[in-house]
């Protein structure tokens, strides 16, 4: 199991998506990661271990802005030790740049590798890269549509966060095989895997 957290709109984003993670530790113990936005930029902290190992109080502080999203991870697949496959993940998208962070499995890997293999280079060894990399090939569309291109063909089960400067998508698979739920929090909002995380940050629940 992975765990996923995303703060909207709320001071200390960062800080909060830290306590979400630590209040959802028990799901994974391998990666840890945040990435935040202040509008304009993202700032990622990243790397092995569980949450307290991998952040302290000066990595919080760099990660700036009102938006964040935070990943720890389980492996189910064998790492390559060479690549840096802590999530989220952050690419190039319009211009700007994209973090995503995933909690499932995809099942057609090789089927979706053999068709980015034509004309890129895979940065990590995880399925989740699979996916912002399709996202990237239809970035002349509206974001909205964009990601319905992007999920078109990738079969299995995922609930995902997507976060750009200015915007944070949740997104559950079809079949809502990955738990993902939302609250609100001051002017803002949560997004959970599980629904502790938004006792730890005194949210409020809204739906799954």
């Amino acid at each position: 199991m992975c765990a996923l957290v995303g703060v909207f709109n709320v001071r200390k984003a960062a800080e909060l998506t830290y306590l979400g993670l630590h209040a959802q530790q028990h799901r994974a113990v391998e990666y840890a990661g945040i990435v935040s936005s202040d509008g304009t930029n993202l700032y990622r902290t990243a790397g092995k271990g569980i949450v307290q190992e991998v952040f302290n109080q000066n990595d919080l502080d760099r990660l700036h802005g009102r938006t964040a999203i935070g990943h720890i991870r389980y492996s189910t697949v064998t790492d390559d030790q060479t690549r840096d496959n802590a999530q989220p993940i952050m690419m190039p998208y319009r211009n700007q740049q994209i973090a995503i962070a995933h909690n499932g499995n995809i099942i057609n890997v090789e089927e979706l590798k053999a068709d980015l293999e034509q004309c890129t280079t895979l940065a990590t060894s995880i399925d989740t890269e699979l996916i912002v990399q399709r996202l990237w090939r239809a970035q002349r569309d509206p974001l909205e549509d964009a990601i319905q291109k992007a999920l078109l063909g990738v079969r299995g089960t995922y609930s995902l966060l997507l976060l750009l400067p200015d915007v944070l998508v949740a997104i559950r698979d079809p079949s809502g095989n990955r738990p993902l739920s939302l609250a609100y929090l001051d002017d803002g909002y949560v997004v959970s895997s599980e629904t502790c995380a938004f006792q730890t940050v005194k949210a409020t629940y809204i739906r799954d």
